[in-house]
């Protein structure tokens, strides 16, 4: 595995603003366009000592889905991987939406409760 960094992973040419605070594992993100701020947060797993979990405050929802996705899988081997893995969850769909010619829209981002 690379050893990846959480400054690269914040790094990401479509996340436009980031704040972190790492002794909390919280971060705080905007992507693309969007001025919606997504919250993550990093946690030590339960479930796999050694692993950390993430939740992330927004779901996805772009006019190319049929609903919004949420991540089942929220576990990773590091931190760095974990941040990641949440930031991948949102942008993947993000980019999709764009090279579709879609505009992105804050109704794009759905509150998880």
């Amino acid at each position: 595995m690379v050893d990846l960094k959480i400054n690269d992973v914040l790094a990401h040419p479509l996340i436009a603003r980031a704040t972190a605070n790492n002794t909390r594992g919280l971060y705080c993100v905007q992507i693309g366009a969007l001025k919606t701020e997504i919250l993550i947060m990093l946690m030590p797993s339960v479930k796999m000592p050694g692993w950390f979990d993430f939740k992330i405050s927004h779901a996805i929802k772009t006019p190319l889905q049929t609903r919004a996705y949420r991540p089942r899988g929220t576990s990773s081997e590091t931190r760095a991987y974990a941040l990641r893995r949440a930031i991948n969850s949102i942008v993947s769909h993000y980019q999709a939406a764009i090279d579709k010619g879609l505009r992105p829209g804050e109704d794009w981002l759905i509150w998880q409760k």
